[in-house]
């Protein structure tokens, strides 16, 4: 099941700097680093973008999940 992450509609257009670029948040594919960074810091800046936030061990299972697919995929 895919985690859920959901960006504020009032911040969808904040450009934010993260990962080694500068995009607005609507348009970023590398949300779950920034919901996991925001949730490890407790930054209340960071956490005020986000409408729907899953817990920092959904992240953790989520990467770990991904990690593994495709770890398997390779092997084939």
């Amino acid at each position: 099941m895919p985690i859920e992450i959901k960006i504020k509609k009032e911040f969808e257009t904040e450009v934010v700097g993260f990962n080694g670029a500068a995009l607005p948040l609507g348009q970023r594919t590398d949300i779950d680093l920034l919901s996991t960074l925001a949730l490890q810091s407790n930054n209340h800046n960071l956490l005020r973008y986000f409408e729907k936030l899953p817990t920092l061990q959904e992240l953790e299972t989520a990467k770990a999940n991904t990690f593994l697919k495709k770890t398997e995929e390779v092997k084939k």
